[in-house]
């Protein structure tokens, strides 16, 4: 009975919340690029004797167990070469820390493929696994993992809506949409500099970007596929174990041993071909992207933004947030590990 009790208190054990925010702006005419937000890690631990590691070496070069820095030194930059040996997944090395996906990022244009390739690793140190107690035979420090995924985007602070019922294509001057200026900070359908959430990937993916992941040894610029998803036990897919519409927590379908890794859940974010169309404001015609939004905003009021198209004059910044999870896999079956996942990372949201 004593050992029951033990095992049920194994049975959520780490959440390791790494978030990799691949926050990036764009260089329009001659303004100048913002800098991408520092990752943070966050460890919300309640077993110390597990634990998990995270890497995505074409984004930023950083190995496991190593996190970037708040002045981000960690990472490459120009003509600096790289050190870990990122590969992409045709099989190419990165070598210089210009064209790691950080760099990439920081001034992305349309229809640019950014490498970014989000892994997990079961770094358990075994020597001192389970070492505070009596550890039974059939005691492992197997893992289920998961990865939660946020994506969220700040709505630049120059913004036209587009006026409802015009029917005008914005393909040149003569057919401009009618628009109006959305000030900032009010309580207008759309709001200039706010940050939005997005509730599913399907959401994100029409705004402003795709994820897209490599089934073979193919170049980023080939890829179609999106999140390497599955619903098989013991595969190296990813399935999607999110209630409702929210698309943003993934499992791994094979259960991770010490020193075991996933693959990857995608390898690389692909910018829309992000129209530009003519636009008039009522004193002038301008041409400005446009983008199709159905998302939450941050304001007091929460509005829901659905099928609203806005027109901003630059690409927006976006961040895709990833968070890793583990629960000790023992007396955990691959049909309960979801629910499992589900719940804590719920409770260390």
């Amino acid at each position: 009975m004593k050992l029951k009790k033990i095992r049920n208190a194994l049975l959520v054990v780490l959440s390791l919340a790494l978030v990799s925010a691949a926050t990036v702006a764009i260089t329009w005419a001659a303004a100048t690029s913002k800098d991408l937000e520092g990752s943070k890690d966050n460890e919300f631990t309640n077993n110390p004797d597990i634990s998990l590691q995270f890497q995505e070496l074409t984004f930023d070069d950083v190995p496991w167990g190593e996190t970037r820095t708040a002045t981000d030194d960690t990472v490459p930059s120009g003509e600096t070469a790289t050190e870990h040996d990122p590969t992409l997944p045709d099989g190419t090395k990165i070598e210089k820390g210009k064209d790691l996906g950080y760099n990439l990022a920081r001034s992305y244009t349309a229809n640019q493929v950014i490498p970014k390739n989000p892994q997990l690793k079961n770094n358990t140190d075994t020597t001192h696994f389970l070492s505070s107690i009596i550890k039974p035979n059939d005691v492992t420090a197997d893992e289920w993992v998961a990865l939660g995924v946020k994506y969220k985007m700040t709505i630049p602070d120059v913004v036209y809506a587009k006026n409802d019922g015009d029917s005008h294509t914005g393909a040149d001057a003569a057919n401009a949409i009618a628009v109006t200026a959305v000030d900032t900070g009010t309580s207008n359908t759309a709001f200039a500099g706010d940050t939005i959430t997005f509730d599913s990937y399907t959401d994100f993916a029409t705004a402003i970007a795709k994820v897209e992941y490599a089934p073979g040894s193919q170049a980023l610029t080939a890829l179609s596929q999106h999140q390497r998803t599955g619903t098989t036990e013991d595969t190296d897919t990813w399935k999607d174990i999110s209630t409702g519409s929210k698309g943003t927590l993934f499992m791994y379908n094979k259960k991770l041993a010490v020193d075991g890794e996933t693959k990857t859940l995608f390898d690389a974010v692909h910018i829309n071909n992000v129209a530009r169309k003519y636009v008039s404001t009522g004193s002038g015609t301008l041409q400005l992207y446009e983008l199709q939004i159905t998302a939450k905003t941050s304001a007091t009021s929460n509005n829901q933004l659905t099928n609203k198209y806005i027109y901003v004059t630059a690409l927006p910044q976006f961040d895709i947030q990833l968070s890793g999870y583990a629960v000790q896999a023992d007396n955990v079956a691959y049909a309960d590990a979801p629910e499992a996942l589900r719940g804590f990372a719920a409770s260390v949201a």
